[in-house]
């Protein structure tokens, strides 16, 4: 049995993204049981465990084609985790931030299964990015995480449109090199998302391919992502109350 809030995700999902533009992203066929990422599978590196109170949101872009193909084929029902650059990345930086992979909940910023080439921009027109930017929002308003951690550029944008208070605080922020050098910028605190205020909200690199530019706490890189991740996540008291989904 999945997290009440993960099921109530699923089911919120069918009504947010009504269409999926068959020449840019395909609607994931199944739900899948292994540890995937949010939509494919339950968010979770253990997907038997529950979502914890005080979870920290990792979101990342959009999945591939390719990528869900594996999870339903080869993968059975799991994503490549050995040899995967996203996966490699991630566990490595969620070990120098100190951070229980366990305690976070996976997902991307845009739904489906981007067609085509693996990296590079969403298609599918604005009414459907639109609409899973909205659906993202509905995420954070959904899990109620303590941490909600963008990867890459287009996740960071898709959160900032996902929040008035957010949009913001990051105007003018087109690429993440905007932020690198402004770590009040990077980690912002009590974010608004309507009714729900998130603690800590920071912008990350993507794990596959950091920029060297980053700057914070002495550190560059990969390195700073993990000390500004490991701020966030410290800076914290969990929670010793479960939420319901509203």
């Amino acid at each position: 049995m999945i997290d009440a809030r993960i099921a109530a995700l699923l089911d919120r999902l069918a009504g947010a993204i009504v269409e999926y533009p068959a020449h840019a992203v395909s609607r994931v066929p199944a739900f899948a049981l292994g540890t995937a990422f949010f939509p494919v599978g339950a968010g979770l590196v253990d997907p038997a465990g529950p979502l914890p109170d005080d979870a920290i949101m990792i979101v990342a872009h959009v999945f591939d084609a390719p990528s869900v193909a594996y999870v339903f084929g080869e993968g059975g029902g799991s994503e490549r985790i050995a040899g995967n650059r996203t996966w490699r990345g991630l566990l490595a930086l969620l070990e120098r931030a100190d951070v229980d992979p366990r305690r976070c909940f996976l997902t991307n910023a845009y739904m489906g299964a981007k067609v085509g080439a693996p990296c590079g921009p969403v298609g599918g027109g604005r009414a459907y990015r639109a609409a899973c930017e909205a659906f993202l929002g509905e995420q954070v308003r959904v899990v109620r995480p303590r941490v909600v951690a963008t990867l890459g550029r287009p996740a960071a944008l898709a959160l900032r449109a996902a929040s008035a208070d957010l949009t913001r605080r990051w105007a003018g922020v087109a690429r993440l090199a905007d932020l690198d050098c402004e770590p009040a910028r990077m980690l912002q605190r009590d974010v608004a998302f309507a009714d729900v205020v998130v603690p800590r909200v920071v912008a990350l690199g993507h794990t596959c391919s950091w920029t060297s530019r980053r700057l914070y706490a002495g550190e560059l890189g990969a390195k700073a992502d993990a000390a500004l991740l490991h701020d966030a996540a410290a800076d914290v008291t969990p929670s010793a109350t479960r939420h319901s989904p509203s």
